[in-house]
């Protein structure tokens, strides 16, 4: 059984570890309209089991400079320093039991927050 968990584990982190997956339609379903015409954007976009408040509590733990919005039943998470347009945007929102997740990249890098370290952190958090 163990085995079974670890194979199962390790698939989930190999799919998030690629580069990206295009947003479906029932992510952008699951997202208040705002946030529905950036799903266009992500670089990742994927449903975890995991509450929206589960993963906003874990990525906050793990990342510095996490800022936390909401926008009706969506949350958004900003991760980095400086302008807006140098952060990484985390959109949470409740898909059935877990949640829907869309991961925007920043449109300049400023390297506060390194794309390989967001995706190990996101990958922990998620599963």
């Amino acid at each position: 059984m163990t085995k079974v968990f670890a194979i199962v584990a390790a698939v989930q982190l190999l799919g998030l570890a690629a580069c990206g997956s295009s947003p479906t339609a029932s992510n952008d379903a699951a997202v208040s309209p705002g946030v529905a015409a950036r799903t266009s954007d992500s670089a990742m976009a994927f449903t975890s089991h995991r509450t929206p408040s589960s993963i906003t509590s874990c990525l906050s733990s793990r990342m510095h400079g996490v800022h936390r919005a909401s926008s009706g039943t969506a949350t958004e998470l900003v991760i980095g320093n400086g302008a807006r347009t140098n952060t990484w945007r985390i959109t949470l929102a409740p898909a059935g039991a877990g949640s829907a997740v869309n991961v925007h990249k920043p449109s300049s890098d400023d390297g506060s927050v390194s794309e390989p370290e967001l995706r190990y952190h996101i990958a922990r958090c998620v599963v």
